[in-house]
């Protein structure tokens, strides 16, 4: 991590003063999406299903979120003022969707599973099957339409 920091300082060292500023931001923002994926990661891995915990996690990454946003739409307005050159303009903000995307998917990604840790999507015996007939490889019905 040591030697990459020094090799961000060094790439930073050859942009403009708008592009600096921007380019630190998308930095704030990665930190932001990186936040949010570990605590996806810690929602995924909870194995008591606590819906608290879920909701709480899931609150904090809506937060991220909405943060995030306001990051990207300053970082564009930027972009739209032409704090960042021309050639450099277009690379920004892709760059700037793509890390602002990480967490708009953490945060439907964390609502559907806080969803999920409220009840199951579907009753149990949706999904028992059961065997019929000589080859029953072939004959599975689920319960539900037999």
């Amino acid at each position: 991590m040591i030697v990459l920091s020094s090799v961000v300082r060094r790439v930073i060292g050859f942009f403009q003063p708008g592009e600096k500023e921007a380019f630190g931001r998308i930095r704030q923002l990665a930190g932001l999406g990186e936040d949010a994926l570990m605590l996806l990661v810690k929602i995924l891995s909870r194995t008591d299903n606590n819906l608290a915990m879920v909701e709480a996690d899931t609150s904090r990454i809506s937060e991220l979120e909405k943060e995030g946003d306001k990051i990207t739409q300053s970082i564009e307005e930027e972009i739209g003022r032409g704090s960042i050159s021309a050639s450099l303009a277009n690379d920004f903000g892709r760059l700037v969707d793509c890390v602002d995307s990480v967490l708009d998917r953490a945060h439907a990604v964390s609502r559907q599973l806080r969803r999920m840790a409220k009840g199951p999507v579907r009753k149990s015996n949706e999904f028992d099957v059961r065997c019929e007939g000589r080859d029953a490889g072939r004959d599975l019905r689920v319960l539900g339409e037999a």
